[in-house]
């Protein structure tokens, strides 16, 4: 099983729980998984047949670039992460390598408009 890193926002859906186990071979899946046990997730996650704009998928530490067709291993980490505009780039730069870890940060980083300036320094 996967291990779904819950955002905050959302932890009322899982009974607060910050991680839940899914399964399934695409994101698409782990989501459909969620949505069987935690109701209302997958409206709070996708719009349509697609992420919501503003949320991005990190899957082991990779980007998920293949949106809901983005592949999902049997024992895979996937976190949700809001994408942050503006300019406080460097504290959440900071922030989120502190709670969780430096594949975090640099999603956060890839859906900003300060990406180019901080890539190299996640």
């Amino acid at each position: 099983m996967s291990v779904v890193w819950i955002p905050a926002l959302l932890r009322p859906l899982t009974a607060g729980q910050d991680r839940v186990a899914a399964t399934g071979h695409t994101l698409a899946h782990i989501i459909d998984d969620l949505e069987a046990r935690y109701p209302g997730l997958r409206d709070r996650l996708c719009e349509t047949m697609n992420l919501r704009a503003g949320l991005a998928a990190v899957i082991d530490g990779n980007v998920a670039r293949h949106g809901l067709d983005e592949p999902v291993g049997e024992a895979s980490e996937v976190h949700f992460v809001h994408a942050i505009g503006g300019g406080a780039c460097a504290l959440i730069q900071d922030v989120f390598t502190r709670s969780a870890g430096a594949a975090i940060s640099g999603i956060l980083m890839e859906t900003n408009d300060c990406a180019k300036a901080t890539r190299d320094t996640v």
